[in-house]
């Protein structure tokens, strides 16, 4: 089983988004949707969620579409449902990088508490957009909302991350070129395998650090991607064919 402490979690997605990134998209699919079946019900809601998001991907791939909205709507129902524990639960101040913060935080611990919450918030609305985009038609076939999501984007995950260079990209040369670039997959790929070590050393280990891991492995459809992948993997099978018969 996939739970909240293995490594399965960022070191599979991260091989999952690397494989989009350099067009292997049936191996992408397959990790995703195993992390999808061994997912533990034990897990936090937010994690599940993220792992639900991107199975909604390996779906859209493969080009079922019913599959994937039942695991976007799962995925969304998820979010909600973090939102409220967000909400409603004591934030504990955790992981401060020096004494002196230690300190800051024991005097002043409901100030630095409401920034986490705020923080953590940030993240899961982000995170929540990327599933209701996702979802979303408007969005998979023309890039709908991307300025909108830009901005929010770049607030959450800094102006460099994966979502937001597709969301620029889209935007500065819709209609301008065929086919689509999956590189900012690795991007993402990147990017959670950096986050990986602080994820299990178990150090932090409370809901706002679970949303702030879902966050970030949550995947972003790319405009377009799952037409094009679903092409090019057409074109990989029927090469391969054509050599096996000759």
């Amino acid at each position: 089983m996939v739970s909240s402490s293995s490594e399965d979690w960022e070191v599979v997605t991260a091989k999952a988004f690397s494989c989009l990134a350099t067009g292997r998209h049936e191996d992408a699919t397959k990790l995703l949707l195993r992390l999808e079946t061994e997912l533990d019900a034990e897990a936090s809601p937010a994690l599940r969620a993220a792992v639900h998001n991107n199975a909604g991907l390996a779906h859209l791939i493969r080009d079922r579409a019913q599959e994937a909205a039942s695991a976007f709507e799962t995925a969304a129902s998820l979010w909600k449902q973090t939102r409220l524990s967000v909400r409603e639960t004591e934030v504990p101040i955790s992981g401060r990088s020096s004494s002196f913060h230690l300190m800051l935080a024991a005097r002043h611990h409901s100030a630095f508490a409401e920034l986490r919450r705020r923080r953590v918030m940030e993240l899961l609305d982000t995170a929540t957009q990327m599933t209701e985009l996702n979802r979303n038609p408007l969005w998979r076939e023309r890039g709908a909302q991307a300025s909108e999501f830009l901005s929010k984007v770049c607030e959450a995950f800094g102006p460099n991350c994966a979502e937001a260079v597709i969301a620029r990209d889209w935007l500065a040369h819709y209609g301008q070129h065929g086919g689509v670039d999956p590189s900012p997959y690795s991007i993402k790929s990147e990017r959670i395998l950096g986050l990986a070590p602080r994820a299990l050393s178990g150090e932090e280990a409370d809901i706002c650090a679970d949303v702030e891991r879902a966050a970030h492995l949550t995947g972003l459809v790319m405009p377009g991607f799952p037409a094009e992948g679903r092409k090019a993997d057409r074109t990989v099978k029927a090469t391969t064919r054509e050599a096996i018969e000759r």
